[in-house]
């Protein structure tokens, strides 16, 4: 299903939970928040963690985007200069089909159309999720801003 509106999302929250359409979405959706840092935070350095991601996430902190987070930990170490007093943090996160897979499987709806390609499970049965519960998806923790004090690689 295509997702029309913009809706605030919580973290913490697999989007299974809130219902349809979003229990069965496969795509991306966005989230985001500004925040506020003082002068003397932003003499710090940063690392950024999403901590539970399903399934990736890109992060776009004040227009620059960051490194695709693919895997565990879903983290990332700020670059200097980046953050300033005041802040915007998207997180674009994307799930896997998965989700729509199961949906289409319950509909009845013919997708496994591959020429010369028998489509099974591990039982190499026809496979069919239409039983399946849907996988979490989504931003399932709170990120977190973590100050980091870096070692100096001066030989001594």
């Amino acid at each position: 299903p295509k997702i029309e509106e913009e809706r605030l999302f919580q973290t913490g929250k697999s989007w299974t939970e809130l219902g349809e359409p979003y229990d069965i979405f496969s795509g991306k959706l966005i989230y985001s928040r500004t925040f506020p840092l003082t002068p003397e935070q932003l003499r710090e350095h940063w690392r950024l963690d999403l901590g539970d991601v399903r399934e990736t996430a890109r992060v776009t902190l004040n227009g620059t985007t960051l490194p695709l987070l693919w895997h565990i930990p879903f983290a990332v170490m700020l670059p200097d200069g980046l953050l300033r007093e005041e802040n915007t943090l998207e997180i674009e996160v994307t799930n896997l089909s998965y989700n729509r897979i199961i949906d289409m499987d319950r509909r009845k709806v013919p997708w496994k159309n591959f020429h010369e390609i028998n489509f099974v499970n591990i039982q190499y049965k026809n496979f069919d999720a239409s039983e399946d519960k849907p996988l979490d998806s989504g931003l399932l923790s709170v990120p977190k801003l973590i100050p980091v004090r870096l070692e100096s690689s001066r030989q001594k």
